[in-house]
Order: C-alpha cells, then sequence, then structure tokens
C-alpha cells in the first residue's frame, strides 16, 4: 500500500508540474502585452518599458517561470495585475461562488437524475419510460448557454419570478442551478452511479459558461475576464489554483479505490 500511495504521489506531482508548465509558456507565447492592456495604448514606450521593468517582464523566460514556480511552491500565486489584489485571496473569494453554484447543480442533478432513472426501471417498456429517456437524450444535447438563456427569458424577463443576473438578490441561484444541472441530471438518469465523480467534475469546471451569463462571481468569470486584459498572473494562479483541487481531489478517490479494492494496487496480481 506505502510503495502505491508514493507512486500516486510523484505521478500527482508530475501532473502538477506539467499543467504548470505548460500554462506558463503557452500564456507568454500567446500575443498580447499585458503592459500595454494595462496601462492603455496612449501610455509612451519609456513608462510601458520601467513598468515592464518593475514588473520583471523583461528577465528571461525561463528565469520568470522558475521565479513563479518557487513563488507557488511558497504558496505566493503573485498579484493580479489589474485588481492590485494576491491571487490566492481572489480565488478564495471566488471559489465560494463557484462550489455554492456547483453543489446545488449537483444537487439538483443527483435528485432529479435519480427519479427519473428510477421511474424509467420501474416503467420500462412503457410511455413513461420512452418519455423519460427521450427527456434525458434532449437534456444532454442543449448546451447550457441555450438552456440558461431560455430560462432568462422566460422567468426572468417575462414571468419576473428570478433575477435576471447577480448574486446578491433572493433567489439568484436557482435559474444557474437548474441551467448547469439539467444535462447532468440527463446523464445520471442515463448511466450507473459509477459516473458520478465524472459528472462532479464536469460540473465544476462547466460552470464558467453558467457563471458569466448571469454575471455570478465565481472562478469561471473572473478567469474569462482575467483572459480578456490579459492578467497572466490571476490567470496562471487561477489554472494552478483549480488544477491542485482536482489532483488532490482524483488522488483521495485512487487512494480510497485502493483501499476498497487490493486489486488496483496491486496492478491485478490478485485475480492472476
Amino acid at each position: 500500500m506505502r510503495d502505491y500511495l508514493i507512486k500516486r504521489t510523484i505521478e500527482a506531482l508530475g501532473v502538477i508540474l506539467a499543467i504548470a508548465a505548460i500554462t506558463f509558456f503557452v500564456l507568454n507565447i500567446v500575443p498580447g502585452d499585458p503592459v500595454r492592456v494595462m496601462l492603455g495604448e496612449m501610455a509612451d514606450e519609456a513608462t510601458v518599458q520601467q513598468v515592464r521593468h518593475s514588473m520583471g517582464l523583461d528577465r528571461p523566460v525561463l528565469e520568470q517561470f522558475f521565479g513563479w514556480l518557487g513563488n507557488m511552491l511558497r504558496g505566493d500565486l503573485g498579484t493580479s495585475y489589474t485588481q492590485r489584489k494576491p491571487v490566492i485571496t481572489l480565488m478564495g473569494n471566488a471559489l465560494k461562488y463557484t462550489a455554492r453554484l456547483a453543489g446545488w447543480a449537483y444537487l439538483f442533478a443527483l435528485a432529479l437524475g435519480l427519479f427519473m432513472g428510477v421511474m424509467a426501471a420501474v416503467y420500462h417498456g412503457k410511455l413513461l419510460d420512452r418519455l423519460l429517456m427521450t427527456l434525458a437524450v434532449a437534456g444532454i444535447s442543449a448546451p447550457a448557454f441555450w438552456v440558461a438563456v431560455i430560462l432568462q427569458i422566460v422567468f426572468a424577463l417575462n414571468l419576473k419570478w428570478f433575477p435576471l443576473a447577480g448574486v446578491k438578490k433572493a433567489g439568484a441561484f436557482f435559474l444557474p442551478t437548474i441551467a448547469l444541472g439539467v444535462r447532468y441530471a440527463a446523464s445520471i438518469a442515463r448511466v450507473t452511479r459509477t459516473s458520478m465523480l465524472e459528472v462532479l467534475s464536469d460540473i465544476f469546471t462547466g460552470s464558467i459558461l453558467i457563471e458569466t451569463i448571469f454575471a455570478i462571481p465565481g472562478i469561471g468569470s473572473m478567469l474569462l475576464t482575467a483572459i480578456n486584459q490579459r492578467d497572466l498572473p490571476l490567470i496562471e494562479g487561477g489554472v494552478m489554483y483549480i488544477a491542485l483541487i482536482c489532483v488532490v481531489v482524483y488522488l483521495i478517490v485512487d487512494i480510497l479505490y485502493a483501499v476498497v479494492d487490493p486489486r488496483i494496487r496491486l496492478g491485478g496480481e490478485v485475480s492472476e
């Protein structure tokens, strides 16, 4: 068991390091100058160069990378160019909205999906079964942004039952929860419970569009804004923040699977 834990931990660290390298170097070859974006097009070249030097952006790329990596290992994800706040603080503030949306969407998907699946099984081959499975296929096929827009038009603009966007008004998370959870409810209705982890991961990473459409200040919408503003520390820190959460969760799940089923950590030797 110890060897398995060491192996999985080393693999997890390798994944995090690979994500860090890919994220950093891809962002550094993407066209666009973050200093120009921050200062505006009217800034003179001398000012641009001075700011670039003060931010360390004129150093060799490899030196920048190892400096950033060293800071990240110490828990310092940098400071946002545009918001002038530590990235770790911004990510923590945004995470509570993303986690809240993902949590409600998962519970909604689980309840609706299990109900549909049980009803379809009880009335297997009958009209209700065919109807529920047709709805499940439609739910899986419907893009989340389309569902979100339709919900906004019907229930926010026309009926005025729920707020159009934002998080401060009562019921603000109701429409986003449905928009994000519908397709996963449909998936749960059609698959076994072994897919629950995959569904939960998809919900968490699939919240970007929903957060943007409903103006929820979560991680997804914050990263999208950071990309548009070329806020490199916020993008890099945000990606690593999410990657670390996902890698740790999957590592814990792998360890729990190995505890439950020894064949996993023994590589199938038990069955042989």
